[in-house]
């Protein structure tokens, strides 16, 4: 029960990563909002946490849109109290060509990974600035370090730019107690991953053989949400099976 009375607000929870985050953090004691722009997908993960014993709460957002980040953080804290965890998890992919990405595609990437994680973590952090505590993690990507490696270059941009906006935060927020960090997964057997094409190709090249588990990614967050992770602020942990070494 390594979050046992915390809260936590996570985005993208109805599917992939975000549920797997969701329940693992129920199962260690945390209350939750679920937040995904699908109510099914979001609706049903509340249902696995209350059957877990756990409490949850769904909360419609489409983090792609400034006024829905806000709302999403005051509805959060009004559900449970106060706020002490934040995973930007919402997100998505698209292998596109250099040549093919168009000014729409441009936008809605950086508004939907990237904006909504420095407007969702702006309209948390005066709230835990005023507690003097809190957890913000962020989820980024190997394509933000490499470019790419079967990914278009504007998701790529997006990750990277996520990587910086944590360091900006942690400096910011160190001083309250607040900490900021990253997790930077390479390929996890999830439907996103097993939709880009030729993905078993890059399998192949991951030293330890195989995509990562989803568990094995929440597990990362798990450790970074806990106490055990107080003196870690502004750092990025890599969970891709050494894929990339750096």
């Amino acid at each position: 029960m390594r979050l046992e009375g915390k809260t936590a607000l996570i985005t993208g929870a109805g599917k992939g990563m975000g549920r797997e985050f969701a329940l693992l953090f129920a199962r260690n004691g945390a209350r939750l909002v679920v937040a995904d722009i699908n109510e099914e997908n979001g609706k049903a993960v509340v249902e696995e946490i209350r059957a877990l014993g756990g409490e949850a709460h769904f909360v419609y957002a489409d983090v792609g849109n400034v006024e829905s980040c806000r709302n999403l953080a005051q509805e959060a804290i009004r559900l449970l109290g106060h706020l002490d965890i934040l995973v930007n998890n919402a997100g998505y992919i698209e292998n596109l060509a250099l040549e093919e990405i168009t000014e729409q595609h441009w936008d809605r990437m950086m508004n939907v990974n990237l904006r909504s994680v420095f407007f969702l973590s702006q309209a948390v952090m005066g709230h835990m600035m005023e507690r003097r505590s809190g957890r913000i993690i962020n989820m980024a990507s190997q394509a933000g370090k490499t470019g790419g490696l079967n990914t278009g270059a504007h998701y790529a941009v997006s990750k990277a730019g996520i990587l910086c906006l944590m360091k900006s935060f942690a400096k910011k927020l160190s001083p309250y107690g607040i900490t900021v960090n990253c997790i930077s997964p390479g390929v996890a057997d999830t439907d996103l991953s097993r939709s880009v094409p030729g993905i078993e190709n890059i399998i192949k090249a991951i030293p330890i053989g195989r995509a990562a588990m989803p568990i094995e990614v929440a597990q990362a967050a798990l450790f970074l949400a806990s106490d055990e992770a107080g003196y870690i602020t502004g750092e990025c942990l890599d969970v891709n099976g050494g894929l990339l070494m750096d």
